[in-house]
């Protein structure tokens, strides 16, 4: 994956300490793959801009009355798609089915 982004609704419940955060949206991306035929030596990459949805949720805790700390869990899918190898199994047709998770953490500080 050379990059990829997301467009998301974050919602949660706010407490005296801290916020339940859970998020839904839709994320792009562009994925490649190669293939090489190891008999023959010929590779040949795809590349291709995809589209699917992503959710995920997390907390955000409130260290001082400035200083916000957070930790987030998401997952990713961009659902299963076909390629058509031309140079490197030719005839023949491969599935792909890109998903991944990512957790994250960070901190804000609040002026």
């Amino acid at each position: 994956m050379d990059w990829q982004g997301s467009f998301r609704g974050r919602a949660g419940l706010c407490g005296q300490q801290g916020s339940d955060l859970w998020h839904r949206g839709i994320a792009f991306g562009d994925i490649s793959h190669t293939y090489t035929n190891l008999t023959t030596g010929i590779s040949e990459t795809t590349s291709d801009t995809r589209t699917g949805w992503t959710a995920g949720g997390g907390v955000e805790v409130a260290l001082t009355p400035n200083i916000l700390a957070r930790a987030e869990y998401r997952y990713t899918d961009f659902g299963t798609y076909r390629y058509n190898s031309v140079t490197s199994f030719p005839g023949l047709t491969g599935q792909q089915e890109a998903r991944f998770s990512t957790v994250r953490v960070g901190a804000a500080y609040k002026f």
